[in-house]
């Protein structure tokens, strides 16, 4: 190898990645009794070691008498020739073979699939050596896989050269590739900050290139091609040119065109692979944001365990098996017999507008003396899902309903979420149901859970049932209000947070409108769009996320459904079966000392000072009155599912490091139940203690009325709190402050429910004298197991819906008015950086380099960053107008004086610098202003 010879070396060396891994060599050195080899890589002079240089060799030769800036120049273009074809690999030594000189020689030779014996004799012309056999594998293996060279690998160990219209196809594909590329990127002039030009390369609409018929299918063939690989995260090796088997020949890669057409025609080329191909199938307008947020979502679940992007059809003809209930009741008049026939009752199921599984349902009688008598109706999953049965296997494996922004990946088929156990109006449904009597003081002072069959008068809509009840519609009215009193006498905690909803609203004529770069307000309205939440879009980013509040009508609901929880839990336990609790610990005291000391920081007066542990009672005093009432934590339910403890992993830790301490939390959850005490172990005066100083918090919270702050201040509450989890143990839900929780009242969507009705009709059966089995379904030893994976399961659930949802954010973020400067709020602090909240709930992320000023050090709760009390002198700070005067502030651990940069809370103006819309994370910059 002489000097100018241009060789590639290891694919990530020094941080370059393929296909800009070409070097161009320069000399050997040797260093002591090392040799090293030298090239000059498009990050200047590099030392490398001879086995970190492939074997491929280019016939193009690089003078290397050229200066540096000369000879970078020079590799630049090269690479864009490697990657065009336009040159070759060199032809073997005597001590190596080339593929092509061997495929050339072979191709005619052999007849089928051949050892590497019978190849190595074609070449050859006669007996081969053992040598000749050897480098003759060595050289196919070069090819082992698909679509890679001039061979294919087949089945015990035999190879076939690939036909001559094999090799012919892909080049033409390739030259026609490179042509096509020229029109659809251009290069273009601009001017740096100093006012110096230079060259970049941008994308030209589509519509402008005015393509031909073979074109447009080659560029669908790029699209296909760049969807396979966002989708694996990884090259499958049947992505090809059209009609051709192979995807690499002599250096020349398929897979790399797509990826440099990708970057070059987004001009991303900070971010991953995967998201410049993103932002290339929406930008040019192939395909619309919410396809392209699918197919995102698409590949998260598929690389997520016990996760099914589609139901297996075995298991949806399975549930096919299943007739309407009306239809079995006229074949068999004793279908309804073990059951309450309540089809009488005035009965609604309340749900969001575009609900489709409706799992549960309410009835309600009022009585003359101001008591009443509340029906809580659920649809009866266990009827249909056998323990056991391959229906049981599936949704155990599951566990949860995914509720992505792109649909739902039910627990159950179709066939019984959608329908048979869906508690659709004016038909028969088979239903748990449990009647709760009330007090006038709405007290729950009575309860009686029942196997039932219902109709449903009629499917409500949120927004339906909030505009009757302030019109004074009864029974709605009544309702509410009875739900109202309920909550007086709770004795949770009260939490109220937003949920974010997605509104995809982007119509083919949005879609062609950027494929043919038009602006956003030239396109025309679409005759019929998605149903909206509130108002459009204003451009076009394909979709639209609002917060929605909580509504007399949602907490209504709530409140509803958590007392059937606790009465099913309370029924089935004084019956001595196992209960699948869904608990939520006592606080842990170094969560209280950190949100201490944040909220110093943040100049909250708030303090959370937790009691003294005592022994406490074994037993739940469950008839005591506690000192204090409250409504409960229920704003922070969706269906019964509290969401506690998320949001702190994703604003201080990065998506990986989150995703380690979430399953590391969730199997010392589980590992731990047991030794975990609760509030069902203490008496109703330690209750009280316990939940006291949570509520003075949230009161100052409630108080703060700058609503961005008032936000963050309920997270920071919020992750000071453990995790609920599922447990045979009964703990008690601290939040809800209750002494017995179970879930009951979701099993379409969650498996701990459905195990709940088995235990439940198993006791009723029992107490009327039924035939049934001598144990009940399930055990407490089985549901150690089966709790431990149904929290883990729905955490990952969490998991998924939360990422899908940042990558939504992203997407939302390249409105025109996120363009500029941005008030971002410091909402984490770690030793690497900030996490901002961006206005529209985006999160994102400053790195501390970008901070002038550094070297930083983090206080012991992660709320404030500090000059650094070692580390040299700190780097010189950029002239930018920052709000960011250094202040003199009290370290909460430590009580030390430190010079704070930055603390939580600050406001900061911020503009995006980069966007990653596969992971779902934005990069910002300080800037001046805002």
């Amino acid at each position: 190898m002489r000097p100018g010879t241009l060789v590639e070396f290891k694919d990530g060396l020094f941080g370059i990645k393929a296909p800009q891994n070409l070097a161009v060599f320069l000399e050997r050195k040797k260093r002591k009794k090392d040799f090293f080899v030298v090239l000059h890589t498009v990050k200047g002079r590099r030392e490398v070691k001879p086995q970190q240089v492939s074997g491929r060799r280019f016939t193009v030769e690089v003078d290397p008498g050229l200066d540096e800036e000369e000879m970078t120049a020079r590799l630049k273009a090269l690479m864009q020739e490697a990657t065009g074809g336009t040159f070759e690999e060199k032809r073997g030594s005597e001590g190596e073979l080339d593929e092509r000189t061997v495929w050339e020689r072979v191709v005619g030779k052999l007849d089928g699939p051949a050892s590497v014996e019978d190849v190595a004799r074609a070449w050859q012309g006669e007996e081969p050596t053992k040598g000749d056999v050897r480098r003759m594998g060595e050289m196919l293996e070069r090819c082992k896989r698909t679509g890679v060279g001039f061979f294919e690998r087949r089945e015990r160990g035999r190879w076939e050269p690939i036909p001559v219209a094999a090799m012919k196809g892909f080049h033409a594909a390739m030259e026609a590739a490179n042509r096509l590329r020229k029109r659809l990127v251009r290069t273009v002039v601009v001017e740096d900050d100093s006012g110096e030009p230079w060259e970049r390369l941008e994308g030209v609409p589509i519509a402008a290139v005015e393509l031909e018929d073979e074109e447009r299918t080659l560029l669908e063939a790029f699209v296909d091609g760049m969807e396979r690989f966002v989708l694996h995260d990884q090259w499958p090796d049947d992505v090809t040119p059209p009609g051709v088997p192979v995807h690499t020949l002599l250096g020349q890669g398929w897979h790399r065109f797509l990826e440099w057409l990708a970057r070059d025609w987004t001009g991303a080329q900070q971010v991953t692979v995967s998201s410049a191909m993103v932002q290339f199938l929406v930008d040019s307008g192939m395909r619309t944001t919410q396809d392209t947020i699918r197919l995102i979502a698409r590949r998260k679940v598929l690389a997520a365990p016990d996760f099914d992007w589609e139901t297996p059809e075995e298991i949806e003809r399975w549930a096919e098996r299943y007739r309407e209930p009306a239809v079995e009741a006229s074949s068999d008049p004793s279908f309804y017999t073990v059951r309450s026939d309540l089809r009488e009752l005035e009965t609604y199921t309340i749900d969001p507008p575009d609900a489709k599984d409706f799992d549960d349902a309410v009835s309600l009688i009022r009585h003359d003396d101001g008591a009443a008598t509340l029906w809580v109706h659920i649809a009866d999953v266990s009827h249909y899902v056998e323990k056991d049965s391959r229906l049981d296997h599936h949704a155990r494996r599951r566990a949860t309903s995914v509720y992505l922004p792109t649909g739902v990946l039910p627990m159950l088929p179709h066939r019984l979420s959608d329908d048979l156990c869906s508690l659709r109006e004016k038909v028969d449904r088979l239903a748990m149901s449990v009647r709760l009597e009330i007090d006038p003081a709405g007290d729950v002072v009575a309860w009686e859970p029942c196997e039932a069959v219902i109709r449903v008068d009629r499917n409500l809509s949120y927004g339906e049932v909030d505009r009757m009840v302030a019109d004074g519609v009864e029974p709605f009215a009544g309702l509410e209000a009875l739900a109202r009193l309920m909550g007086t006498r709770r004795k949770g905690l009260d939490i109220e947070t937003g949920e974010l909803r997605i509104r995809f609203a982007e119509s083919e004529a949005m879609r062609v409108a950027r494929r043919e770069g038009l602006e956003p307000e030239s396109v025309p309205e679409p005759a019929e769009a998605t149903p909206a939440l509130e108002e459009p879009p204003e451009d076009d980013v394909g979709l639209s996320i609002q917060i929605k509040r909580s509504s007399p009508a949602t907490r209504m609901i709530e409140q509803f459904m958590v007392a059937a929880n606790e009465a099913v839990s309370r029924f089935v336990h004084g019956a001595d079966v196992a209960v699948p609790y869904r608990c939520h610990p006592l606080p842990e005291r170094a969560k209280a000392e950190r949100l201490n000391g944040q909220a110093k920081t943040m100049g909250l007066e708030v303090r959370i000072d937790l009691p003294e542990e005592s022994g406490g009672s074994d037993e739940a005093d469950e008839d005591a009155e506690e000192e204090e009432s409250g409504p409960s934590i229920l704003d922070q339910l969706k269906g019964g599912k509290l969401q506690l403890g998320g949001f702190a992993a994703t604003e201080t830790l990065g998506k990986k490091e989150a995703k380690d301490a979430e399953d590391e939390e969730a199997e010392e959850e589980a590992d731990l139940a047991p030794a975990i005490r609760g509030l069902a172990q203490l008496s109703a005066e330690e209750r009280a203690a316990w939940l006291r100083p949570f509520r003075a918090a949230l009161e100052v919270v409630e108080g703060i009325k700058d609503e961005r702050m008032r936000d963050l201040a309920y997270f920071k509450v919020l992750s000071s709190l453990g995790r609920a989890f599922y447990t045979p143990r009964n703990l008690g839900h601290f939040g809800l402050g209750s002494t017995s929780y179970a879930h009951f009242t979701s099993p379409i969507r969650r498996y701990p429910d459905l195990v709940l009705h088995r235990q439940l009709r198993w006791v009723l059966r029992k107490d009327k004298g039924l035939d049934v089995s001598q144990e009940p379904p399930h055990m407490a030893a089985y549901l150690e197991d089966l709790c431990a994976h149904s929290s883990a399961q729905g955490e990952r659930a969490e998991r998924l819906e939360r990422d899908i949802l940042s990558c939504c954010l992203t997407f939302e973020s390249r409105r025109q008015e996120w363009s500029g400067a941005l008030g971002g709020i410091v909402s984490g602090v770690t030793a690497g950086g900030a996490f901002l909240t961006l206005p529209g709930n985006l999160e994102a992320r400053v790195a501390v380099r970008d901070i002038p000023g550094g070297p930083y050090e983090v206080d012991e709760y992660d709320s404030m960053l500090f000059k650094a009390r070692f580390g040299g002198d700190n780097v010189e700070e950029e002239e930018l107008d920052l709000p960011l005067d250094w202040r003199e502030m009290e370290d909460p651990a430590t009580g030390e004086i430190r010079e704070v940069r930055l603390k939580l809370g600050d406001r900061l103006p911020v503009t995006i610098s980069e966007r990653d819309f596969v992971d779902g994370k934005v990069r910002v910059r300080l800037t001046s202003g805002g």
